[in-house]
């Protein structure tokens, strides 16, 4: 799993992460990976200031992990999409003049 992971690389301080693709274009994987990594990183964060791994890890509670791990995820995305601005296309001339 990903995320808990990425726990793991911070808790033991770890900083360096890389991947090497043979079969996609590496900018795209790159960027990709950029995304995914940051995103899991600050939800790793949250589950550690939260305190709720540390838990389920020690009970080897999967279901339980995982049901955190979903929730915590579902937070990062709704962060992410409130990031996203979505502007509307501007209208060719001929059809802002013709709706004036």
């Amino acid at each position: 799993m990903a995320l808990e992971l990425i726990y793991y690389l911070q808790k033991i301080k770890y900083q360096v992460f890389d991947t090497f693709p043979q079969r996609t274009d590496p900018v795209k994987e790159a960027e990709y990976n950029i995304l995914r990594v940051k995103q899991f990183w600050r939800a790793a964060k949250r589950l550690d200031r939260l305190g709720l791994m540390e838990g389920v890890l020690r009970r080897h509670d999967a279901l339980g992990s995982l049901e955190i791990v979903e929730e915590v995820l579902a937070v990062e995305r709704q962060r992410s999409r409130r990031k996203q601005v979505v502007e509307a296309p501007p209208l060719p001339e001929d059809h802002a003049t013709e709706q004036q």
